[in-house]
């Protein structure tokens, strides 16, 4: 009872002690955001399940780092999201250690496929950076370069607490519906940015200031909607579509994921990511063979509604038609040799030669994590040294193909697994999202040819989210399934045991009419 007391008066005599110490040595803003950090840092490592939604949120939406830039400096906030998935991690092993002492952390984390393949994925990482870090005798500069260079492949390790803290049927359907949570957040940003674009607050939540620096020549309706978040959007997506086409109709239920389901796909549009829609037209084709019952009709139905919507729109708001015209000039420029996206192919063109050439010189292991690889390209202004547009090649420059193999073993046997199990899930709900994310991954596959995807810190986090969740569905069918044939055998113990106690009363002897009389 008195230690809570106890704990605020040592706070309210230490803190101010602490604050007038700092104040001169800091601005005001990081005085205050370090204050309201201590409490939250110790939320999210008490409840790992809220933590995983702040940081996905904090990543991957309209909460984007980018908008906080106005409080801290930009290296504080990416310290941050460091700090944020340690505690997570450490919060979801203790929450696992306490509530399953009968299975072990171990136990649990190595009954997945994935679980070995993020395992030697990191062991390279870890061991080609330890390497660096030896060669240059730990200099500091070295030390940061590798930070820089893993920290968007670190928040893999986001795999672990969903597959850890997401126990059970209530925690997995939370999952989802703050994936739509989310992906609703992202949606009403493009389409607030699309109605209302004289806003000032889109440059800070979108990429579309320094674009405008790089590249004037491009329309500002290309420029207002190249924003983080598009992952989200396209997991809602699948699961939406998975959620009407696969199960049964129901008008209520329909009255919510048709429309979403259309919001989303516009929102994906609006964007326009080349990279997204041409795996997802193949996708939504093959969707028509999957073994349900009128899959097709709805399919077509859904296409038939969002074909309209787009239409009706398209008449009636004449900034969607702005949109549409502009979209219209992206797609189509690429096939001019003097606009700015056939410039890029040239220039990805290059530097795919040049990753090329430098895995034939060393393709097992790479070429080690601090050399620049893409070769400078003339009269392009995207002249950047640090990435590959092709995830593929820059995994397998970098990590050689032992890390390429292990890093596609970590997706494709998610994709592979929720192909398997979709329809032995019982929950209509979580079966449609465990459809939803090897969908999701499936076109993150095919668009990482072209999109930087597999490494962006908007993508990452969320990449993880769907790995862990398509175990975690998994594993609490295997557990449901197990609970229910323990009861079956328990049932069927217990009747055995009535049945064989009536049988030995009817084989027990009569008693005969003179026996009473006798005694």
């Amino acid at each position: 009872m008195w230690r809570p007391l106890l704990v605020a008066i040592a706070a309210a005599l230490i803190l101010p002690v602490l604050i007038g110490y700092i104040i001169p040595k800091y601005e005001f803003t990081t005085v205050l955001a370090l204050v309201l950090g201590i409490p939250f840092s110790w939320s999210i490592a008490r409840w790992p399940r809220w933590g995983l939604l702040c940081i996905i949120a904090f990543m991957s939406t309209i909460l984007a780092p980018e908008f906080l830039t106005f409080i801290v400096t930009s290296n504080s906030i990416y310290y941050y999201q460091e700090a944020m998935l340690f505690l997570i991690l450490g919060g979801s092993l203790v929450y696992w250690s306490r509530n399953h002492q009968s299975t072990g952390i171990f136990e649990r984390l190595y009954m997945t496929p994935q679980s070995v393949a993020v395992t030697i994925f990191f062991a390279v990482v870890v061991i080609k950076s330890l390497t660096i870090m030896v060669e240059r005798h730990f200099a500091l500069s070295t030390i940061s370069s590798m930070y820089n260079f893993n920290r968007a492949i670190t928040f893999y390790l986001l795999f672990i607490p969903v597959l850890l803290v997401l126990d059970s049927r209530k925690k997995l359907r939370w999952m989802v519906g703050v994936m739509f949570v989310l992906g609703s957040i992202t949606m009403f940003r493009v389409l607030l940015e699309l109605l209302f674009p004289q806003w000032t607050i889109w440059t800070h939540v979108s990429f579309s200031e320094p674009l405008a620096l790089e590249t004037p020549m491009v329309d500002l309706a290309v420029q207002r909607l190249r924003a983080p978040g598009g992952t989200v959007e396209l997991l809602c997506f699948w699961t939406g579509m998975m959620s009407i086409i696969l199960q049964p109709w129901a008008w209520r239920r329909l009255a919510f994921y048709i429309p979403f389901t259309l919001l989303m796909l516009t929102g994906m549009v609006l964007e326009f990511n080349r990279s997204y829609i041409l795996p997802m037209a193949g996708l939504l084709l093959l969707t028509a063979f999957l073994n349900r019952k009128y899959v097709r009709s709805k399919l077509i139905s859904v296409l038939v509604v969002a074909v309209v919507a787009v239409a009706i729109l398209t008449l009636v708001t004449g900034a969607m038609q702005k949109y549409v015209e502009a979209a219209v000039v992206r797609y189509g420029s690429a096939l001019s040799s003097q606009s700015l996206e056939s410039q890029s192919l040239y220039g990805r063109n290059v530097e795919q030669d040049y990753a090329l050439q430098a895995i034939s010189r060393s393709p097992i292991f790479g070429i080690g994590l601090d050399q620049f690889y893409r070769p400078p390209v003339p009269n392009l202004l995207d002249n950047l040294r640090w990435y590959i547009h092709d995830s593929y090649l820059w995994f397998w420059v970098y990590f050689g193909i032992i890390g390429l193999v292990s890093f596609l073993a970590v997706i494709g046997s998610a994709i592979v697994r929720s192909i398997i199990y979709w329809k032995r899930i019982a929950d209509p709900l979580l079966s449609s999202a465990l459809l939803g994310c090897g969908f999701t991954l499936t076109t993150l596959l095919a668009a990482n040819i072209a999109a930087p995807k597999f490494y962006d810190y908007a993508t990452v986090p969320v990449v993880a989210l769907m790995v862990g969740l398509v175990e975690a569905i998994i594993l609490w069918e295997r557990q449901r399934t197990r609970q229910g044939d323990r009861r079956r055998s328990r049932r069927i113990f217990h009747l055995d045991r009535r049945l064989g106690e009536a049988d030995r009363r009817k084989s027990r002897p009569a008693a005969l009419p003179g026996d009473h009389a006798s005694q």
